[in-house]
């Protein structure tokens, strides 16, 4: 018997490690949100050019020196002035306490 093409696909997508959004086990589900233009490492603080909408208190994820990292957005600035919400196209520093690698992905987690 030919096995179903949805399960072919959920298998694949399993082995690569891509979430289909119907299998809770999968993980959470992330979003591209940003590339990291620049980080700067005297005063902590990550710039991101966002390709969507973020809010202060959103869950992003960004490539570390050590590894993909989570956190909260805490604070969030454009321009030196504080923002909560910020939209595609912004270019935002966000106050982290890790290094990020500068022209990685940044996603929203949920």
């Amino acid at each position: 018997m030919c096995p179903d093409i949805d399960d072919l696909i959920a298998d694949q997508e399993e082995h690569e490690g891509k979430s289909t959004g119907t299998d809770e086990k999968a993980g959470p589900k992330k979003v591209a949100v940003g590339t990291v233009e620049r980080f700067f490492d005297k005063i902590n603080v990550v710039a991101i050019l966002l390709s969507r909408d973020v809010k202060v208190g959103d869950m992003i994820e960004m490539e570390g020196d050590e590894g993909r990292f989570v956190m909260k957005i805490s604070s969030m600035q454009i321009n030196r002035n504080d923002v909560q919400k910020a939209t595609e196209g912004d270019s935002v520093g966000i106050k982290t306490d890790r290094r990020v690698v500068a022209g990685s992905d940044v996603y929203i987690v949920s």
